[in-house]
């Protein structure tokens, strides 16, 4: 027959219960997504056996390697033995206890007055008398972890009994819920902080490609002999301009900033200095373009121009080189071969000529 409790352990475990969920707010406050897993384990484990009062606390985690539930920290077993055969102990996610409590969302209870079949055999092997069994964190597809809760075999009366005490059990559901919540936002922080670090390591290799891309090119950009400037796609307006350009042109930077591409063509080239710009703005570039442009002496210089497109498309890069004297010198020979070209044949008509007067007196003879 069940003794009715006195006053005094009335007040006893009313204040037992008030130390519990003191405890249990004080961890709340504590527990956020910095906390390492070791040691969010066994806070867990400590708040189980040294402040609930059960005996022996089991927490398993779930291996994304080999799909297998295994023991990731014990609290309240102090025989060498015992320990030894609990370590070896795994469950499977998709064996009956793990299935069950994912599927039923409910935790699984066991009791001498009150066994339950699915879990007595791993009961008995874990060592116990009576356990609860509860899955935490991840999702219902696949948990981070199951908790067992419980008292040892021969180990004298209980300070608490699975399912005795209804705040007690309250209080342990609650510390699971959020045991779970932390779990979450530690995995959740700790894929945020990797990708947050993956993320600013591109953004550096990124910038590091760049700068040396950008070093390589303003060393080309000041050292090139070849002129090398940047146009507004849609005037052909001078945005920048390298030494070699203006060298090339007479004009000083200032002053090519002061006009276009196109102002400076000559006359007879203005329309086709046009065409090439429109066809640069479609295809995106445009090679060995050549054209004549004034110099700022005011004589006409040959300049061969290769033209890209920029990937914003408002500015064209250009890189020029002036070929005025390959176009004199292969004037000179075009002119010097006409000359010899006319040479030959004069002297073939000639050669020709004096054959025939030469013949024709023989024939009359």
């Amino acid at each position: 027959m069940q003794q009715t409790p006195n006053m005094e352990q009335i007040q006893d475990s009313i204040q037992k219960h008030t130390r519990i969920y003191k405890q249990l707010l004080a961890i709340g406050k504590g527990l956020n997504e910095t906390i390492e897993l070791d040691e969010l384990l066994r806070l867990a484990g400590d708040f189980v056996v040294n402040q609930i009062g059960f005996e022996r606390c089991l927490i398993f985690v779930h291996n994304d390697e080999n799909g297998w539930f295994s023991i990731q920290h014990t609290q309240g077993y102090d025989n060498p033995m015992q320990l030894q055969v609990i370590k070896i102990i795994n469950l499977l996610l998709s064996g009956e206890v793990i299935d069950y409590l994912r599927l039923s969302n409910e935790p699984i209870t066991h009791t001498p007055e009150h066994p339950n079949v699915m879990v007595a055999s791993l009961v008995k092997s874990l060592f116990l008398k009576d356990a609860y069994f509860e899955i935490f964190g991840g999702d219902i597809t696949i948990p981070f972890g199951l908790i067992v809760v419980g008292n040892g075999i021969g180990e004298g009366p209980p300070n608490v009994k699975v399912n005795e005490d209804e705040a007690i059990m309250i209080a342990l559901g609650n510390f699971i819920l959020q045991l779970s919540n932390t779990v979450n936002n530690i995995i959740f922080y700790s894929a945020w902080r990797d990708e947050k670090q993956r993320l600013n390591e591109n953004i550096e290799r990124r910038t590091n490609e760049l700068l040396e891309q950008k070093q390589t090119f303003e060393a080309i950009y000041k050292t090139t002999k070849d002129g090398i400037a940047l146009l507004d796609a849609e005037t052909s307006a001078f945005l920048d301009a390298n030494d070699a350009y203006a060298e090339m042109t007479g004009f000083t930077k200032q002053e090519l900033y002061r006009t276009s591409c196109i102002k400076m063509s000559v006359k007879e080239d203005v329309e086709r200095a046009k065409q090439a710009v429109k066809e640069v703005v479609e295809k995106g570039f445009l090679k060995n373009f050549i054209k004549s442009c004034y110099h700022k002496s005011g004589h006409a210089i040959t300049i061969n121009m290769s033209l890209v497109l920029m990937s914003d498309r408002q500015r064209i890069l250009v890189s020029a080189k002036d070929i005025t004297q390959q176009k004199a010198l292969e004037s000179s020979l075009f002119e010097q071969k006409q000359k010899a070209e006319d040479a030959a044949r004069a002297k073939s008509e000639f050669l020709a000529n004096m054959s025939h007067e030469i013949r024709t007196p023989m024939n009359a003879i």
